[in-house]
């Protein structure tokens, strides 16, 4: 479905990008405009995810008699709400908004993947994506917490979340590309199987 609706994979792609470049500056110049691209980066790519799993849940809309696909209102709608957050929003409170996000984000995937019967995917690269996001997460806070810090070791938590946290993003884009959504007559087949 990702495949067939290729904006997404660009919305998705641009703010990954985005995060990661307001990251690196963030990080190499610790300059206030860089950091906010870096926490702005975050929700961006949050949001084009949910732009997706939006469209997965509402894939038509109906406006003054009329069924549209509605794709381009979900993606048109990200931007919106991407812009939002760089002009205004994006001085909420990031450490709890964005876990908070994050993991109903997962509760969300996961409930849609008991309730939406017409689709086969990968479900362990959504597992993958999660747990990996756990051990980033984990290993962030014993950074920040000086339990897991030395300047002069060549390995640092905070490197290792960057790695993880991408990793992660990476396994929830291979889930949403595995998914396949079946025919009815697809589905009947594979249930009596």
């Amino acid at each position: 479905l990702l495949a067939k609706f290729p904006g997404f994979s660009y919305l998705i792609g641009f703010s990954a990008l985005y995060m990661g470049f307001g990251s690196f500056m963030y990080h190499a110049t610790l300059t206030f405009f860089f950091q906010k691209l870096d926490q702005t980066g975050m929700y961006f790519l949050f949001i084009s995810f949910l732009a997706y799993v939006l469209f997965k849940l509402f894939p038509q809309i109906k406006f003054r008699g009329k069924t549209y696909v509605s794709n381009k209102f979900f993606i048109i709608s990200a931007v919106i709400v991407q812009l939002l957050f760089f002009f205004f929003l994006w001085k909420l409170p990031v450490n709890i908004l964005f876990p908070s996000l994050t993991i109903s984000f997962f509760i969300v995937n996961f409930i849609l993947i008991t309730k939406v019967k017409n689709s086969e995917s990968i479900i362990s690269l959504l597992k993958a994506s999660f747990i990996t996001l756990l051990i980033a997460f984990s290993i962030w806070v014993l950074d920040i917490t000086n339990k897991l810090c030395s300047p002069t070791s060549i390995f640092q938590g905070h490197a290792a979340w960057h790695l993880l946290n991408t990793a992660s993003i990476f396994l929830a884009y291979l889930y949403y590309r595995s998914e396949t959504f079946l025919s009815p007559e697809e589905k009947v087949a594979v249930e009596s199987v």
